[in-house]
């Protein structure tokens, strides 16, 4: 007696073999080249008593085109994970000093959760790192000012 071979035999390797589920990365991913900050962050954080309220392993920080005017975001999934996106075009073009600001201000945001602040002193510099940037006050980020910025920005509330 000759029976006739199966077809979903000869199709269920076929169709399992072609579904794959988009690969989602593990959090905690962070550029090589941005490494450096998220470890100078937790440093400069504990070195202030202060821990991040968000724990850095579920943050992802990469380099990415932004549009516009925009040279980083802090953006928070539903899952609990955040990812920090820094313009690779103004990466390419910033000082030192520009470069560790983002980083941290997009830091303060995903681990500390910090929101904008523009309060700014009586000379017109901005109170905080945290400021958005809109000219509401004068940022003054550097060698002199470094220390300040971030005792306020690792201020407990």
């Amino acid at each position: 007696m000759c029976t006739k071979p199966n077809i979903w035999f000869f199709l269920l390797p076929l169709l399992l073999g072609s579904c794959q589920k988009e690969e989602i990365p593990a959090p905690g991913q962070v550029d090589a080249e941005l490494a450096s900050y998220l470890e100078d962050f937790i440093n400069e954080g504990e070195a202030r008593d202060y821990q991040p309220v968000i724990d850095p392993a579920i943050l992802d920080i990469r380099f990415d085109t932004l549009t516009g005017a925009v040279t980083g975001q802090c953006l928070t999934y539903s899952d609990g994970r955040r990812e920090i996106k820094v313009s690779m075009s103004f990466w390419a073009n910033a000082a030192a000093f520009d470069k560790e600001f983002l980083v941290f201000h997009e830091l303060g945001h995903c681990l500390l959760d910090r929101e904008h602040l523009d309060t700014q002193r009586a000379d017109g510099t901005c109170l905080s790192m945290m400021h958005s940037g809109q000219g509401r006050c004068r940022n003054t980020y550097g060698a002199s000012t470094r220390t300040r910025y971030l005792d306020e920005l690792f201020q407990a509330d």
